[in-house]
């Protein structure tokens, strides 16, 4: 009986001494990931937005209070496996300032095609951490555990993720602990789901001279989390090859801005801060975020991208004397055609046409020829590329992010244009092109009138010679 007035009386001075304090929510509070380590929020943002291959750091010091600081810490490692699939791993601590979470987590995703302009991602977060009692206050008291006789436990969370992307729109659904699995077999705790729905939308934007791998993204969510009121929250974040910045609302935190710049085009290093603006948390300190990635693995695009070679008056001079020899080589097969067709007798004339038929249907499927003199601009060719037929291809750009990627296919189909496009293994990136050719001087027209006037940008000429 003692000891049962012990643990009241000792309930009754923590809550009074708390009495103003405000209960977190059992999540992550990772509601402004939106680039690098975005997989925490949901597991299939890890195609796009946690910019494989990197590895990044993110930080949050929850209202900066200064005993039993809540904090959460993510270092992870994203990587691509091909074209459509990503993997990833890393280190995850969680501290609510009651209970402290330590374990890792691993992480895959991969879409499928649905069609030309629509895919569905799946994914998956496994978390493995040990949770133990963060506050000293709430270990014991004469021996005796106050909180819960097994609070010291290893849990394991299965937390999958959904999205359908439709050209620039997103549609997502995710659950933090979908299954969850306890070493003390804690039901209770089983009950306890977080759901989170969320629904975005990518604008491309010209900024710095009219680069292509420029987004700007509003994203809307709603998060469902046990014994609290849900969440409605808004946030936008525009990404370049040079900075980012986001700004944001959550109806339990409040308000929140964040810039980051990248440097090198590999590393980023970015901060954010978050205001509580209701009631309940106006009093409390600045909540700060610290963004940091390494991107890394990918050689430079200009690595890959053929060296621009212009031509000589010499070569020019060339090219014009080629083809008036061939305009000659023509005038003179056309009046010894003409011969011919006067002295053949009428009844074989259809056979010879039959034949001249078979010749052109042949030198439309031959396989094009190796240019005898170099073209001007950029070029490059290889011997065969999986899932290409052999051709010239009109490369409009190259991306080694699948999202800058779907963000320009959707602006040239607005302008009217039908772009398709390829992905090289050998560097891991995607090239765009307008369209095919049979030979060489019919890319060139294409290229030097700005594909027929539709399209106004650099073009350049990728080759698949064929076997």
């Amino acid at each position: 009986m003692g000891k049962l007035r012990l643990i009241l009386l000792y309930f009754i001075v923590v809550h009074g001494i708390n009495a103003q304090e405000v209960e977190l929510p059992g999540d992550f509070r990772q509601h402004n990931l939106t680039t690098f380590n975005a997989s925490l929020l949901n597991p299939t943002f890890a195609l796009d937005q946690n910019r494989p291959q990197s590895i990044a750091l993110w930080t949050r010091w929850q209202w900066q209070t200064v005993d039993t600081d809540p904090t959460t810490t993510f270092i992870n490692y994203t990587t691509s496996l091909n074209e459509n699939s990503v993997i990833g791993g890393g280190f995850l601590q969680h501290n609510t300032g009651v209970y402290l979470q330590t374990g890792g987590i691993v992480n895959y995703a991969h879409a499928f095609d649905i069609s030309d302009n629509a895919k569905l991602a799946l994914g998956m977060n496994v978390l493995g951490y040990q949770r133990e009692i963060a506050d000293d206050r709430f270990s014991s008291n004469g021996g005796i555990n106050i909180l819960n006789a097994d609070s010291n436990e290893f849990i394991m969370q299965f937390a999958p993720g959904v999205r359908l992307m439709l050209d620039a729109f997103s549609l997502s659904f995710a659950s933090e602990n979908l299954v969850e699995i306890s070493s003390n077999n804690n039901a209770n705790e089983n009950r306890k789901k977080v759901f989170l729905g969320a629904m975005a939308y990518d604008f491309p934007v010209q900024l710095f001279g009219g680069t292509t791998e420029t987004a700007l993204r509003p994203m809307l969510y709603l998060k469902s989390i046990p014994d609290m009121e849900t969440q409605l929250g808004f946030n936008a974040l525009l990404t370049s090859q040079r900075f980012w910045a986001q700004g944001g609302y959550n109806s339990f935190y409040g308000a929140s801005a964040g810039v980051g710049g990248i440097f090198l085009k590999t590393l980023s290093i970015g901060i954010l801060m978050e205001f509580g603006l209701d009631q309940g948390v106006k009093d409390k300190d600045a909540t700060f975020e610290l963004v940091t990635a390494i991107r890394f693995g990918n050689k430079k695009e200009t690595q890959f991208l053929p060296q621009e070679v212009e031509i000589t008056q010499e070569l020019k001079n060339e090219k014009e004397e080629a083809r008036e020899r061939k305009d000659l080589l023509k005038n003179e097969e056309k009046v010894i055609e003409s011969k011919k067709q006067a002295a053949i007798p009428q009844g074989k004339t259809e056979n010879i046409k039959t034949a001249e038929t078979k010749n052109e249907d042949t030198l439309k499927t031959e396989q094009p020829s190796k240019p005898k003199s170099v073209t001007k601009g950029k070029y490059e060719e290889v011997e065969t590329l999986e899932g290409l037929q052999p051709g010239y291809y009109l490369i409009a750009n190259v991306f080694g992010t699948k999202k800058y990627l779907d963000n320009f296919m959707v602006s040239l189909r607005k302008k009217g244009l039908e772009p398709k496009s390829f992905y090289r293994s050998v560097n891991n990136f995607n090239y765009v092109y307008l369209e095919s050719y049979n030979s060489l001087e019919a890319a060139e027209k294409a290229r030097d009138s700005k594909f027929y006037g539709r399209y106004a940008e650099e073009t350049w000429i990728f080759r698949v010679i064929g076997k």
